[in-house]
């Protein structure tokens, strides 16, 4: 849990996307420098902001961020705990498909009300640890993969809330 994406490097960095509730209207990023950069891309409706679209641009290089994921949350003003544990478990398979070891999810922008903040930093934190879970205990020891684990950063500004940190 970091304040700041900035201060962090790695080879990722994951930011989510929400669908307008107007249908000419084009999605937004949550990452306001990302939203910019990725205006094309938002304006030819290749990001629709769709719960659960998940779209990685590799090679971005976007700071010290090799690849960049952007996963939808759906429309605006529909978001719920359930929606955001989805996104979180999306992102992490998505990560998993970059082959990274080590990635940023920016949080901010998940909401705007901080009486939700924690209750949706609970929902990333189950769908991530939900997605990293690999059942192999009925595999013999032969089959079974050793995998290093992959370490997701959360980069909030909300970092120093008790609340927060609370839902680790």
């Amino acid at each position: 849990l970091k304040a700041d994406v900035d201060s962090l490097q790695a080879p990722a960095l994951v930011v989510f996307s929400r669908a307008s509730s107007q249908k000419e209207k084009s999605a937004k990023v949550t990452h306001i420098e990302l939203n910019k950069i990725l205006s094309e891309t938002l304006d030819e409706k290749t990001i629709t902001g769709k719960h659960l679209e998940s779209l990685s641009f590799r090679e971005l290089n976007y700071k010290t961020f090799r690849h960049v994921v952007v996963v939808g949350l759906g429309k605006e003003g529909a978001l719920e705990h359930e929606a955001v544990r989805q996104a979180a478990a999306a992102a992490y398979k998505e990560l998993k498909t970059l082959n990274v070891k080590e990635a940023v999810l920016h949080f901010d922008g998940i909401t705007t009300a901080k009486r939700d903040a924690a209750e949706f930093m609970t929902a990333v934190v189950e769908g991530l640890h939900l997605a990293a879970y690999n059942f192999d205990e009925l595999k013999s020891s032969a089959k079974k993969e050793k995998k290093d684990p992959m370490t997701v950063h959360i980069a909030t500004k909300l970092s120093t809330d008790k609340e927060i940190k609370a839902a680790f």
